[in-house]
């Protein structure tokens, strides 16, 4: 595999969630690579600041914190203009691994209204609202490309989670949507759906039969190559990344 090419003076990857298990191997990834990037958190500033920092000093990279609820559209419109101001002109891509699922399953008998709408928003209206409010800095960047994250979850189904898989699912048909109707625009859609994620391979973990995990690496990895040039001929498709298992 050939090595990436350094950035261009002022090409920027907005990444979405940043301080996040998946979002943090993402960020390193690319820093990795030479890659400007904005962090973000959607509240706590001390996080990405943090972030931010460590990606500078290890990598040499340009890194700029900047923090937003993805709910709010008056937020991120305050957001696109504050980067703007920041030098941040264009984005070569966004990635965004936000999500508002807690990690533990929750019957459907026990699953309140709230709990529901709230990963719903975050991780499907929010993908929305991120992508609409970003995608002026994305056209001024030919060939620009936007990753979100679905789930295996949200592709198979999973008990205790209806939340994460209607959410999920529905990401799947917004990157087809967006992927129709961005690409004669110059920007690819695309999104990773990870099976079970795992911080370290040596440690034992338990998983039903036909479940196999990956490593945060692992889905930062394949999130990266669909925000590359490389992936150039993908548009509008879900990436399984499922430890393996077919």
């Amino acid at each position: 595999m050939r090595p990436p090419e350094p950035p261009e003076p002022g090409d920027w990857v907005f990444l979405a969630g940043a301080t996040g298990q998946i979002g943090t191997a993402v960020a390193e990834v690319l820093a990795k690579q030479r890659v400007n990037l904005v962090v973000h958190d959607s509240g706590r500033t001390s996080g990405a600041d943090k972030l931010a920092g460590q990606l500078r000093a290890l990598y040499g990279v340009q890194a700029v914190s900047i923090t937003a609820d993805i709910t709010d559209a008056e937020q991120l419109s305050r957001m696109r203009a504050e980067l703007v101001t920041r030098g941040v002109a264009s984005l070569r891509a966004v990635l965004n691994s936000t999500t508002g699922y807690p990690g533990w399953p929750v019957e459907l008998t026990q699953l309140s209204e709230v709990e529901f709408r709230r990963v719903v928003d975050v991780d499907l209206v929010g993908s929305f609202l991120l992508v609409r409010s970003l995608l002026p800095l994305l056209v001024e960047r030919p060939g620009a490309r936007v990753v979100l994250f679905s789930s295996v979850a949200g592709l198979r189904g999973r008990p205790g989670a209806a939340h994460l898989c209607a959410a999920k699912a529905g990401i799947a048909g917004l990157v087809v949507a967006l992927a129709k109707e961005l690409g004669p625009r110059g920007v690819a859609v695309n999104a990773v759906a990870p099976g079970p994620v795992i911080a370290d391979e040596s440690a034992e973990h338990e998983f039903p039969a036909g479940v196999a995990p990956s490593t945060a690496q692992q889905v930062a990895d394949a999130a990266v190559y669909l925000a590359s040039d490389r992936s150039s001929p993908i548009q509008g498709q879900v990436l399984v990344v499922n430890g393996g298992q077919p």
